[in-house]
C-alpha cells in the first residue's frame, strides 16, 4: 500500500516539472521535517490526501501555506498569514482580559517598530497611518486595523486568575511579559489592579512564523523562479507591530 504523503506545519506549491526536476537533481530539496513540498497539477498520491484535495483549486506555483493553529490547523497563504494571526493573537488576549474580569477593553493605536526599536509607522485606530515625516503611510496597518474590534465592553464580574493563566497558555499568550505581569497584577487580592495601558506585541506568533518560513528561502528557493516573489512579500511583515491597549477593571 502506498503511503500518503504528510502535510507538514508549512505546504510549498511548486509547479509538477520543477518537482520531478528536483526529484532527480536534487531530492534533498524536497525534505524538510517542517514543510511538504506539493507539486501541481495533483496527481497520485497527492490527490488521495483530502486536506489537500480541498485547497486544489486554489493552489498556484510559488505558494506558500502556513497552519494557524487557532483555526483547527488549516491553512491559510502566508502573504495573508500575518493578519489572520495577528488578530487572533489579540482576540485571544481580549478573550484572557475578560477572564481577569475587564469591564472595558479599547485598543488605541496601531505601531510598527523597526529594528532600532524606533516607531516607523503609526495608526490611531479610525485614522490614517503615519509615518515620520508625516507622510501617509502602510497598508500593512491600515489592514489590520479593519479586522481588529477596537473596543470591548463586559458585565463586570468575578476575576478568574486561574482560568486566565490557563487560557494564555492554552493560546500561546504565556511567556510574554506583558500579559504574565497582568495575570500577577491581578493575582492581588489586598489591592487589586483597576486600570492599566499598555503594548502589547500584537503580531508575535505572525512573525515567528513568517521568520520560519524565510529561513526556506535559501534552500527551497531553488526549486523554482515563482517563489522569489512569495519570500519578497513575507519579507515585509518581519517588522514587530504592538497594539497600544487601555483596560478598565472597575465600574
Amino acid at each position: 500500500m502506498t503511503r500518503l504523503p504528510e502535510l507538514r506545519r508549512r505546504l510549498l506549491i511548486i509547479g509538477r516539472d520543477d518537482y520531478n526536476h528536483a526529484r532527480s537533481s536534487s531530492p534533498e530539496l524536497l525534505v524538510n521535517p517542517f514543510t511538504t513540498v506539493a507539486p501541481v497539477p495533483l496527481r497520485t498520491p497527492w490527490t488521495e490526501v483530502p486536506e489537500l484535495v480541498a485547497l486544489e483549486d486554489s493552489l498556484q506555483p510559488g505558494m506558500l501555506l502556513i497552519r494557524n493553529q487557532w483555526r483547527d490547523g488549516k491553512f491559510v497563504e502566508a502573504t495573508s498569514a500575518h493578519e489572520d494571526l495577528t488578530v487572533a493573537r489579540f482576540n485571544h488576549f481580549a478573550a484572557t482580559c475578560q477572564q481577569l474580569g475587564a469591564r472595558h477593553l479599547t485598543a488605541h493605536e496601531l505601531r510598527e517598530y523597526t529594528s532600532t526599536a524606533k516607531i516607523a509607522a503609526s495608526l490611531e485606530l479610525g485614522a490614517k497611518a503615519v509615518n515620520a515625516r508625516g507622510r501617509t503611510s502602510n497598508e500593512k496597518l491600515d489592514q489590520l486595523a479593519t479586522s481588529i474590534r477596537a473596543s470591548w465592553t463586559w458585565q463586570a464580574g468575578e476575576s478568574d486568575v486561574a482560568a486566565a493563566a490557563k487560557l494564555a497558555e492554552k493560546t500561546g499568550l504565556a511567556g510574554d511579559p506583558m500579559i504574565d505581569g497582568l495575570i500577577q497584577q491581578r493575582k492581588s487580592t489586598v489591592n487589586p489592579l483597576e486600570a492599566h495601558e499598555l503594548e502589547l506585541d500584537v503580531n508575535a506568533e505572525a512573525r515567528r512564523e513568517l521568520s520560519a518560513a524565510l529561513e526556506l528561502q535559501s534552500l527551497l528557493g531553488r526549486l523554482g523562479p515563482t517563489l522569489a516573489s512569495t519570500f519578497d512579500l513575507i519579507r515585509n511583515y518581519s517588522q514587530q507591530v504592538r497594539l497600544v491597549v487601555e483596560l478598565n477593571f472597575g465600574s
